[in-house]
């Protein structure tokens, strides 16, 4: 009895100073069948994760290198501002098919260690089921009629982000499997080219009464990607004053931005219209007081994710 209790005393023993196995040391190479990824955790669901992951940061490197090696001869219509979002947005790699090959627990740092495989095979037939749900999503949103031009330019921002999602996915197909890639882009292609057409057919002019308002204004439909001119298109209007409010401290000046800012269609009618007061204050001047309302306002419509999601 007392020798078997010194035996499992050196099993425990030896467990609790175990070394990192091989296979997590030196994972397996990804091969064209099956990707690999190898994770360490508190507990084995931790580890489960962190291979994952480690899988998913293995594939993006791979999806960068192919991303950058063939923007300089991209021939499927894609807009340089589209191909730089692509490359500037890595695709969040998920999985959902895969195996747990190996889990252990390591004494010597008290962790558990983890080695999973994922089928290629699988990846890219969700992936690609993915990305014709987002093909078919687009179509319909580019294809609408008589729905006001300002309708359409949200389809079309709408449909942007889709193609772009789209086409992140479309890389992480690439990097495993050229044919299945080459099938999607032919798709893609086409699509983003008929995005960045229509998208230069539409085009903002800016009626506003005030200068800080309308630069303001200005410089967001630009960052939007869409073209801002003196008339025409779909007008946005800003009626807004300032006015000086009582703070209680005399070398305190506050003011009060209030109004309206309206989006009128090419058609006349006003889609959208929103009530403003902002404060801004200053121990300064008037107009620092303004400028700091005018900023106040700014990150208002910033934290809504632009202008036009501000206003709806």
């Amino acid at each position: 009895m007392k020798k078997l209790f010194a035996s499992f005393l050196l099993i425990v023993g030896c467990a609790k100073f175990a070394s990192y196995p091989e296979w997590y040391i030196t994972p397996p190479n990804n091969s064209n069948i099956f990707l690999y990824g190898v994770g360490e955790g508190f507990d084995p669901e931790e580890a489960r994760m962190a291979a994952l992951s480690n899988v998913g940061s293995r594939l993006r490197t791979s999806v960068a290198s192919s991303s950058a090696s063939s923007t300089d001869v991209d021939n499927l219509g894609r807009s340089d501002s589209f191909a730089s979002k692509i490359k500037a947005n890595s695709a969040k790699i998920t999985f959902t098919n895969y195996d747990i090959e190996k889990s252990q627990y390591v004494g010597k740092s008290n962790s558990y260690v983890a080695l999973v495989k994922v089928d290629i095979s699988k990846l890219v037939g969700e992936y690609r089921d993915q990305i014709r749900k987002k093909i078919s999503a687009i179509n319909a949103m580019i294809n609408q009629k008589n729905a006001g031009v300002f309708k359409e330019k949200i389809s079309l921002e709408k449909a942007y982000k889709l193609a772009l999602e789209a086409e992140e996915m479309s890389g992480v197909i690439k990097s495993v499997d050229r044919s299945h890639y080459d099938q999607m882009q032919v798709l893609l292609g086409s699509l983003v080219s008929r995005i960045d057409v229509l998208s230069k057919n539409i085009y903002f002019s800016i009626d506003c009464n005030n200068d800080k308002i309308s630069s303001m204004i200005s410089e967001m439909v630009l960052a939007s990607g869409f073209a801002v001119k003196s008339s025409g298109g779909i007008k946005i209007s800003c009626d807004l004053t300032f006015k000086t409010q009582n703070s209680g401290v005399s070398s305190l000046i506050i003011e009060n931005l209030s109004g309206k800012i309206a989006i009128i269609d090419s058609t006349g009618a006003s889609v959208l219209l929103k009530n403003i007061s902002k404060n801004g204050s200053s121990m300064m001047s008037s107009e620092m007081a303004k400028s700091a309302a005018v900023n106040a306002l700014k990150t208002d419509i910033q934290k809504l994710g632009g202008l036009f999601e501000f206003l709806q």
